[in-house]
């Protein structure tokens, strides 16, 4: 968006009426002030405004400022050049980025998303979250990262997300979290960490959620002879839906029932321990 020569960048704003720009320019002519008004299409080609919704796919690198109209920003096959197109959205309330290639996210990419409540990443070949990306994001109570070959955490990468009700890391490569990861995400009610190269549980991994009420660890390598501590579930007094490889959860009770050597596993045991879980009985065992 330029201003003709000679003409001074005097203001710019969305036109109400329809999807366009407005941008007036000014100089001076002796005594006179001379303006100039143009409009401009606000979004590139590759993408489609409906409503609050943009729906942005392929590569683009022309910045969106702060248009309050939009609202809702999914980012589709593009890589991370494209990230210019919504980082300046201060209004945006929720961003997807979807089938694409964003190695790395950062707090220059999503610092200015103040409004945020809800973001979605996946199949994006995710490897890095720096430690403080979502440190302006206290409005966060969505966060999907999932289908991305993603392996380690930061302890410190949830600190900031006070408000975060959902969070889901599943099928990624993670095989482990440190004890304070969720500790600041009190607010949780569904955590699901499936399909994951997770091998071991620790005690206090899940202190402080006492408002989870769906925790899903299935499908993870916690069933190939993972290791889930005792007193992994004991914080955990509102949990409905607890989703874990069987033969764990039959370990975790073994002072009440005889686990069998991988040789000795049977429908019986398996069964007793899933009705164990399904029974929302569980607490009563391990406390």
């Amino acid at each position: 968006l330029r201003c003709p020569r000679d003409y001074n960048f005097q203001s710019r704003f969305p036109n109400p009426t329809n999807d366009k720009y407005i941008i007036i320019c000014s100089k001076s002519y002796g005594d006179a002030l001379l303006r100039y008004h143009r409009s401009y299409d606000i979004l590139p080609s590759v993408c489609r405004h409906t409503g609050f919704s943009v729906y942005c796919q392929g590569n683009n690198n022309t910045e969106l400022h702060n248009i309050t109209t939009i609202k809702s920003f999914t980012l589709h096959n593009a890589d991370a050049r494209s990230a210019i197109m919504f980082k300046g959205l201060q209004g945006l309330l929720l961003l997807s980025i979807e089938a694409s290639k964003f190695p790395q996210l950062s707090f220059s990419m999503l610092g200015n998303l103040i409004s945020l409540t809800s973001f979605s990443i996946s199949n994006s070949s995710l490897v890095t979250i720096e430690w403080d990306t979502f440190r302006r994001s206290n409005y966060l109570t969505f966060l999907s990262i999932e289908k991305n070959p993603l392996r380690n955490l930061d302890s410190r990468t949830f600190s900031p997300l006070f408000l975060l009700t959902y969070l889901s890391l599943r099928y990624t490569l993670i095989a482990s979290l440190s004890d304070g990861i969720f500790v600041n995400n009190t607010k949780l009610v569904s955590l699901d960490l499936s399909h994951t190269n997770l091998v071991q549980v620790q005690a206090k991994l899940f202190q402080s959620l006492d408002k989870v009420l769906k925790l899903d660890l299935s499908q993870s390598l916690l069933q190939a002879g993972g290791i889930i501590d005792r007193d992994t579930f004991s914080d955990l007094s509102s949990l409905a839906e607890l989703r874990v490889p069987v033969y764990e959860i039959c370990c975790l009770l073994q002072e009440q029932i005889d686990c069998l050597s991988d040789e000795e596993r049977n429908l019986a045991v398996k069964h007793y321990c899933q009705d164990i879980v399904e029974n929302r009985t569980l607490f009563s065992f391990i406390q």
